[in-house]
């Protein structure tokens, strides 16, 4: 069975109370072959044939959106959500992306973009796929790289929601198996919903793309996403400490340009000779699970 990954974005209206479907694309009413303007899409960057509309697991999904890229261009096949979102419900205010992605073979990247109009095009979330080394990572606005979920698979379906909570930043990643919290930049407003491939020879697909409008009262009613752990005292001096109900593999610490500045598998860190500024804290768990707070270093 396909599993899904998915942002989600509004074209036309599915409403009620607590939730709206900005956008929702399956693919399969869609002429097998170039994608061009099926859709509404649009595509800037390489040419026709580095987007097509395929049948890569007929039998479950029928119709994908497959790129089959072997050219030296970069390309990115793209949708304005400007009037989706500000025309949203009042108090829907949760941005949903759902989607399943196809890993398939290659050596470049394939990321799923959220743009926002207040930082001219700015983004407030990529979730990228490293075909080099199979694995998938978050880059928020101020491009904070962060490693999830492990190793891929080749040639897989994967399954995955993200949700931006435009109130406070709140960014929530899940896979189905996994849940990533990040607090990201909040009041961003999203203009543009992206999917982009680098210039390198690559088989991602997509599918089952929905972006959704939602309120706290929806999620609220089946809320697996909570945060599992503290960290004490924050802002912090000398050390952290970290309170958790799960057991910890690997606690590894983010500067804001995405390096990592340590590494520990220790509920107490001795972050003394950290630089003053904003941290990422990353817990990765022993059941493989992944969790983040932002910390402040005094």
């Amino acid at each position: 069975m396909k599993q899904v990954f998915s942002f989600i974005f509004a074209a036309g209206f599915a409403v009620n109370a607590y939730s709206q479907t900005l956008l929702s694309d399956d693919f399969n009413s869609y002429n097998v072959g170039n994608l061009g303007t099926q859709g509404g899409w649009q595509r800037f960057g390489a040419g026709a044939a580095q987007a097509k509309i395929a049948e890569i697991t007929a039998a479950t999904y029928s119709k994908s959106l497959q790129f089959p890229r072997t050219s030296d261009v970069s390309m990115w096949i793209f949708k304005d959500l400007t009037t989706a979102w500000e025309n949203r419900t009042p108090g829907n205010n949760i941005l949903e992306l759902k989607f399943d992605f196809y890993t398939g073979t290659g050596s470049g990247v394939t990321s799923m973009q959220m743009y926002n109009l207040t930082d001219d095009l700015n983004s407030i979330g990529f979730l990228e796929y490293d075909h080099a080394t199979n694995e998938f990572y978050f880059y928020d606005d101020s491009e904070t790289i962060l490693d999830l979920f492990g190793q891929a698979t080749e040639n897989t379906w994967y399954n995955f929601t993200v949700r931006y909570n435009h109130a406070t930043g709140a960014i929530t990643i899940s896979n189905g198996n996994n849940t990533y919290n990040y607090t990201g930049t909040p009041n961003k407003d999203i203009v543009e919903f992206d999917l982009f491939t680098g210039s390198e020879t690559l088989t991602s697909a997509v599918d089952n793309i929905q972006i959704n409008a939602v309120s706290e009262v929806t999620l609220a009613v089946n809320n697996t996403n909570k945060s599992t752990f503290n960290i004490y005292p924050n802002p912090a001096t000398d050390v952290i400490n970290i309170v958790s109900d799960k057991n910890l593999s690997t606690v590894s610490i983010y500067d804001a340009a995405g390096r990592i500045a340590l590494q520990s598998s220790n509920n107490t860190i001795n972050v003394e000779n950290l630089a003053k500024g904003t941290y990422i804290v990353s817990i990765k768990y022993a059941d493989g699970s992944v969790e983040t707070k932002k910390i402040v270093k005094k």
